[in-house]
């Protein structure tokens, strides 16, 4: 019996890796395994000692007791066996399920796939409430203001400019001459702090001539508007002596009026004749013109020949009633009567003032 023993505990040793559910099976095998027979084993009838085969099983001091290393090694052999339950994190983008599923406190993985396209599951911004009740959502730390380019902000100067430029003309057509000049003045500052800009960042070639000449002859025009003749020379001689502009015949015209309203009758007649030499031929009326205002300032020196040649080209070639009524008093002051009665025919022939006015404006469109 003792060698039938030592032979179930050798045999016990080398199942022992089994779980504790083959146990009863190895205890059987280790029955009929035995030369003895579980009758001789036992000492008895195997039919009688049947029950008796599992008493003190349990108990901790049975070999064939499963040890704490069996119930260890048990569970991590159904650990293998037992499928795993299945994961409720989102899958992501990756092939590996151990950062694809990542999941627990933190919460589920973020997407990242579309990250490349702009898009994010985060909300960006700040929702105004006020514009969520309209039904309109705003999310105003996004929808910002583009910074401005330099040339963006030189067009913005510009516009300022032609705003207060604008409003000292019309101020001037309404009479308030004052006011008019402030806004010149403003305009002409605005236009200087501009093209200074320009000089900085070495952009001179792009500055507007046109519009650095308009401030600046709307400046003298106001300065002559309000008896500042002297300023106003100033103004107009600095654009005649400047070679960038074109429109100097313009300047000279501009300036003998100012000598005119002084009763600088040889200077303005000098600044008229100049004009006549820079006006272009195609500005036919303003050249006669010009010739009324030479006319007109022999008259105010009293040389009144030196008049009727300027009056008389101008009634032949167009009807000006001015100069057609100084041209008869000039034959009047010279004592000449046939030519007076030619110059009061001529006269009355000239239409209104309001036809020869349509006339003009179709000739120079």
């Amino acid at each position: 019996i003792q060698a039938c023993q030592e032979e179930a505990k050798e045999s016990s040793r080398r199942v022992r890796g089994v779980g504790s559910g083959r146990r009863r099976g190895c205890a059987r095998d280790v029955r009929k395994a035995s030369p003895c027979g579980s009758a001789r084993m036992y000492g008895g009838d195997g039919g009688a000692q049947q029950d008796d085969l599992y008493t003190g099983y349990d108990n901790q001091e049975n070999d064939f007791a499963p040890s704490i290393e069996d119930e260890l090694q048990t569970q991590s052999m159904g650990s293998f066996s037992k499928p795993a339950p299945p994961s409720t994190a989102r899958l992501g983008t990756g092939m590996n399920p151990a950062t694809a599923a990542r999941g627990g406190d933190d919460g589920p993985r973020p997407l990242t796939s579309v990250r490349a396209a702009g898009y994010s599951s985060q909300v960006r911004g700040k929702l105004n409430p006020l514009q969520a009740v309209t039904g309109q959502v705003a999310f105003t730390s996004v929808l910002k203001k583009p910074e401005q380019t330099f040339e963006q902000q030189c067009r913005t100067d510009e516009r300022e400019v032609h705003r207060a430029l604008e409003e000292s003309a019309s101020l001037s057509a309404k009479g308030d001459n004052s006011m008019a000049l402030e806004r010149a003045k403003e305009a002409a500052k605005l236009e200087r702090a501009l093209s200074k800009k320009r000089e900085e960042h070495s952009s001179g070639d792009q500055i507007n001539l046109d519009l650095t000449f308009s401030v600046c002859l709307n400046l003298g025009q106001e300065y002559h508007n309000n008896k500042l003749y002297s300023d106003a020379l100033n103004v107009y001689t600095s654009l005649a002596k400047n070679k960038q502009f074109s429109q100097s015949g313009t300047v000279r015209l501009k300036m003998g009026n100012t000598y005119f309203e002084q009763g600088k009758f040889p200077n303005a007649i000098k600044m008229y004749r100049m004009s006549l030499d820079q006006i272009p031929t195609t500005s036919k009326f303003m050249k006669f013109k010009i010739l009324r205002n030479i006319g007109l300032s022999f008259i105010r020196m009293g040389q009144y020949q030196d008049a009727v040649q300027a009056l008389d080209s101008v009634v032949e070639n167009i009807p000006d009633p001015v100069a057609a009524f100084n041209l008869l008093v000039c034959m009047h002051a010279l004592g000449d009567s046939e030519r007076m009665q030619t110059a009061f025919l001529k006269l009355l022939g000239i239409k209104a003032k309001s036809e020869v006015e349509e006339v003009e404006e179709g000739e120079e469109g």
